[in-house]
């Protein structure tokens, strides 16, 4: 049995940064273009404690940040920025 010496230096010189897609169902009747997810939210609805979590872009964190969102479990609404806390990818 032989042992093969595998050369990864090569491996640092690729320049590949994947893009994510934009999770929101609105995306693209509501926000300019095709853009790719910049930010992490999660949070828990108030009335259940339903978790979610998914990936949303620069203009579709500007608009859900200042509206009313409601659960699609129990129907509860609330102030989006009062659930959900957005972190960058």
């Amino acid at each position: 049995m032989t042992a093969v010496a595998v050369d990864v230096d090569v491996l640092t010189d690729l320049d590949f940064q994947p893009t994510l897609p934009c999770e929101l169902r609105s995306h693209d009747q509501l926000d300019a273009g095709n853009l790719p997810a910049a930010w992490r939210a999660f949070g828990w609805c108030p009335g259940c404690h339903h978790r979610v979590d998914f990936l949303l872009c620069e203009p579709g964190r500007l608009r859900k940040q200042s509206s009313m969102s409601g659960c699609e479990l129990c129907g509860h609404t609330h102030w989006w920025a009062d659930a959900f806390t957005v972190v960058p990818i």
